[in-house]
């Protein structure tokens, strides 16, 4: 999703989906060649399931997770139904095919929530947002670990190789300090809001 806001590598794929909608998307997976790695019932709100199919290209392993019902954050509990998810969508393009795209605060949130250092980079290519519309989908879940997610994220900005890391990722002419700095704010100003 984050690509079709700004260009990244990668080679894995998650898709939100209806539980109707599972086995059509399981056939289809299996038809391409993708073989059953992984599948967790998670359920906290919305009965969310995580199904990962997996497939070698090139000697690479190519992930397609299937994120059943809506999605949820490990490290928070916070969850997103699928309704809210697709409500909160519109059609983006990346190259030359069309998806359905999560509002750019509804993924920064999601990103937020997550916690990995990985996602750190892709915080910063969403910016800017709008606030208010930020916290409706971040405040939510077990927010002491969402600030030590946050707390844990900042730091992870100032590290002198995080700059080769956001390049090594999305290249060097999507490098833009004043979105860093950005993203230095937002995580400042939601340390000291979320109580």
């Amino acid at each position: 999703a984050v690509s079709t806001y700004k260009k990244r590598f990668s080679v894995d794929l998650d898709i939100v989906i209806k539980e109707d909608d599972l086995i059509k998307f399981e056939e289809l997976l299996l038809k391409e060649g993708f073989s059953m790695g992984y599948e967790k019932d998670i359920a906290l709100l919305y009965g969310e399931n995580f199904k990962r199919f997996r497939k070698k290209m090139n000697d690479l392993p190519v992930d397609v997770d299937l994120l059943i019902n809506g999605l949820v954050s490990r490290t928070t509990d916070a969850t997103w139904s699928f309704d809210s998810i697709d409500k909160n969508s519109q059609k983006r393009k990346l190259d030359y095919l069309e998806f359905l795209t999560p509002d750019r605060e509804l993924l920064l949130s999601m990103k937020i929530h997550s916690g990995r250092l990985s996602d750190v980079r892709d915080i910063i290519v969403l910016m800017p947002y709008d606030k208010d519309k930020l916290k409706e989908f971040l405040l939510r879940g077990n927010l002491n670990n969402l600030k030590a997610s946050i707390k844990k994220q900042a730091s992870f900005i100032e590290k002198p190789q995080f700059d080769d890391s956001f390049k090594g990722i999305f290249g060097i002419q999507a490098y833009n300090p004043k979105e860093i700095e950005s993203a230095k704010k937002l995580f400042t100003d939601l340390l000291k809001e979320i109580k």
